[in-house]
C-alpha cells in the first residue's frame, strides 16, 4: 500500500512521519506486507512496531494490554508514593479526597481493557476506603 504525504484518507489529513504499521494476530504467524509513503518526492517506508499506543491506551501485536496494564500500576504507585511523602500528618478523609483525585484517575482511564486481567488486579493499590 503506498500513501502520498498530505493525503486526505477516510476524510483525515495523515502525519506521514507519525504513522506505523502493526499487525495484530494472536497467531505466531506474522504476515509482513510493506508499507509506504511518499514525502516530497520520496518513498519512505513506514516503520513496523510491535506494540503501539492509541489514545492512551498501549496494545502489543499479541493484543495483550499488558505493557498498558504495568504502565498504569507503576504511575499509580508513583503518584502513591508522592502523596505519602508530602502528606504524612493528613487525617484519613483527605488522604481518601487526594487518592481519588489523584491515584485513581490513573487507573481508571480505559478500565475496561484491563478489567479482564485478573492476574493484574493483585497489583493495583487499595483505595484506603470504599467507593
Amino acid at each position: 500500500m503506498h500513501l502520498k504525504n498530505g493525503q486526505i484518507f477516510w476524510l483525515l489529513k495523515l502525519n506521514i512521519k507519525k504513522c506505523n504499521v502493526i499487525s495484530l494476530s494472536y497467531s505466531n504467524t506474522i504476515i509482513k506486507y510493506k508499507y509506504s509513503a511518499t514525502v516530497d518526492n520520496t518513498i519512505i517506508d513506514l516503520e513496523r512496531c510491535n506494540k503501539v499506543r492509541d489514545l492512551g491506551v498501549i496494545v502489543n501485536s499479541k493484543l495483550s494490554f499488558s505493557d498498558h496494564i504495568t504502565e498504569k500500576v507503576n504511575t499509580a504507585y508513583s503518584i502513591l508514593g508522592i502523596i505519602k511523602r508530602n502528606f504524612q500528618h493528613v487525617d484519613i478523609d483527605a488522604f481518601v479526597l487526594l487518592y481519588k483525585a489523584l491515584v485513581r484517575s490513573h487507573l481508571e482511564y480505559a478500565n475496561t481493557v484491563w478489567s479482564s486481567y485478573k492476574q493484574y488486579l493483585t497489583r493495583i493499590p487499595a483505595t484506603g476506603g470504599g467507593g
